[in-house]
């Protein structure tokens, strides 16, 4: 009898620890996150871009000083963003050239890495497009 039971229970630790597995990714992926590169290269100082999954395979954020939204899809390691959308608010010329390179990087990204509390998106070509870590509550 004590040998019968060893394979079920390892198979419902195994379920369990799958479950909890995916839910922290899940937990994860619903946090807010701040961008702290484009292309591998450091944001200004004082430049935020915060980036958010959200339901229904949405995502939205602010991107210096206009609002974004788009639409994604994640299996298996692959993430796609298309539909990206953007307000058109003027933003201070010294800062036009990062607000559209965050939104070809988004466009590029092809896979999504969660690493230590950060969050970093590759092109098809596996370089990074972007690097994110998670928003400070306050």
């Amino acid at each position: 009898m004590q040998k019968s039971l060893f394979p079920l229970l390892f198979l419902l630790i195994f379920i369990s620890a799958c479950e909890k597995s995916t839910n922290s990714q899940s937990e994860i992926l619903q946090k807010k996150w701040v961008a702290h590169s484009i292309f591998e290269k450091a944001l200004p100082k004082g430049v935020k871009i915060s980036f958010s999954f959200l339901a229904e395979n949405r995502i939205a954020g602010a991107n210096i000083g206009n609002r974004y939204m788009g639409t994604y899809s994640y299996e298996k390691g692959l993430l796609t963003i298309k539909n990206i959308g953007s307000t058109r608010m003027a933003v201070p010329k010294k800062y036009m050239e990062q607000e559209k390179n965050f939104l070809k990087a988004l466009e590029l990204t092809q896979f999504m890495i969660i690493k230590d509390e950060e969050l970093i998106f590759l092109s098809a070509e596996k370089k990074e497009v972007l690097r994110f870590s998670l928003k400070k509550e306050k």
